[in-house]
C-alpha cells in the first residue's frame, strides 16, 4: 500500500474478497470479524446480482439481516419506515 498512490483519507477502506465459499461458516471462519466481513461480501454480491439468489431466498436472507441488525420487532421502537434506508433486496 505504501508504494501505491493512495489517497490520504481517514479512514482507509479495504475490502475482504474471498474466492471460496466455506461449507460451514461457523467451523471454517473462526473469528467474528471474518464472519461479519464474509456476510457483508455475500450480501453485496447478492444485491448486485453477482451471485444469483432466488427471490424467495433473498427475502428470507433479508429478514435474517434485519433481525440481526435491529432485533425482534417492537412496535414502540420500530416505527413505520425504519427500513426505508436499508438495502435489502436486489433491484431486479
Amino acid at each position: 500500500v505504501l508504494s501505491q498512490d493512495v489517497k490520504k483519507e481517514t479512514p482507509l477502506q479495504f475490502k475482504l474478497r474471498v474466492h471460496f465459499y466455506p461449507e460451514d461458516v461457523n467451523e471454517e471462519l473462526i473469528q467474528d470479524i471474518t464472519r461479519k466481513l464474509f456476510f457483508l461480501q455475500v450480501k453485496e454480491a447478492i444485491l448486485t446480482d453477482e451471485i444469483y439468489c432466488p427471490p424467495e431466498t433473498a427475502v428470507l436472507l433479508a429478514s435474517y439481516a434485519v433481525q440481526a441488525k435491529f432485533g425482534e420487532f417492537d412496535k414502540s421502537v420500530h416505527q413505520r419506515g425504519y427500513l426505508s434506508s436499508e438495502r435489502l433486496l436486489p433491484k431486479r
